[in-house]
């Protein structure tokens, strides 16, 4: 995301991120994005526009459920992550 070498291997481009953490509270991702942030020494704006964060205690995601003895996935579900990656420019690798 910001470009540069932070764990040993240098990126070929900066892309857009998006972190869901279902367990932790946005709080605690904070602190952790926080504590990264200022051990690599990354401004805020190498992040603006570049990294979406969500919980899963604001967002929780359920794209299948059971129906019966079967999965049944939530189309529309994926149809919203999926949109919501498209508009922020989030590209799976």
């Amino acid at each position: 995301m910001t470009g540069r070498n932070l764990l040993g291997v240098t990126p070929c481009e900066r892309v857009n991120v998006w972190y869901w953490n279902g367990e932790d509270p946005r709080e605690e991702i904070a602190r952790r994005i926080a504590a990264l942030c200022q051990y690599f020494n990354i401004g805020r704006s190498e992040l603006e526009g570049r990294l979406f964060v969500d919980s899963g205690h604001d967002l929780p995601i359920k794209i299948a459920e059971m129906n019966g003895d079967r999965f049944a996935v939530a189309e529309d579900v994926v149809n919203e992550i999926s949109d919501a990656l498209q508009a922020n420019k989030i590209t799976p690798n």
